[in-house]
């Protein structure tokens, strides 16, 4: 039913690699489809995930923005899907970073599994790189060229889970 409302508001469904978790309360239906890793190139404008209510039939929608022509923006995106060069350029970033995972798939199934998100978007000269958990935010630039980290902060957040809000998740 989420996919026949997306169809419906925006002309197409969530990609069927988007996570997709549908929740529950005595009051509402909420059924979420999220990417774990967000990759914005340069002059990207996509949708990377949405949520819907299903009750109230409301949509939210989730768009990074990475190019200055965002007029009317919302009436053209479509869902990201990961692209050979975007897989290039995260598993250049995974390797400049030291980081464990050393391919665009793995770091994917690793962030689902620990309930993570990263979100990249590319500049001309630099990446600006958030890591989100469900108790901690750390941000970065990563230089380009000599891979050099610039800004880094961190961050704890208070939280909630869905369970604490009253939610129950429904499983297949």
């Amino acid at each position: 039913m989420g996919q026949n409302i997306l169809k419906q508001e925006i002309g197409e469904n969530a990609p069927d690699f988007y996570e997709q978790k549908v929740y529950a309360n005595a009051s509402s239906v909420l059924v979420q489809f999220q990417v774990p890793l967000k990759f914005a190139a340069l002059n990207s404008n996509y949708y990377y995930g949405a949520s819907i209510e299903l009750i109230s039939k409301s949509l939210t929608l989730d768009p990074i923005f990475n190019s200055d022509s965002v007029s009317n923006g919302l009436d053209y995106l479509s869902f990201y899907r990961p692209t050979k060069s975007d897989h290039r350029s995260i598993e250049d970033i995974l390797h400049k970073i030291n980081s464990p995972y050393k391919s665009m798939r793995k770091i994917w199934r690793a962030l689902i599994d620990q309930h993570e998100r990263l979100t990249v978007i590319e500049k001309e000269n630099y990446y600006e790189i958030e890591s989100l958990s469900q108790h901690q935010s750390s941000r970065f630039k990563l230089m380009k060229g000599s891979g050099e980290t610039l800004n880094r902060s961190h961050r704890h957040l208070k939280s909630q889970t869905m369970k604490e809000m009253g939610y129950v998740e429904i499983k297949k």
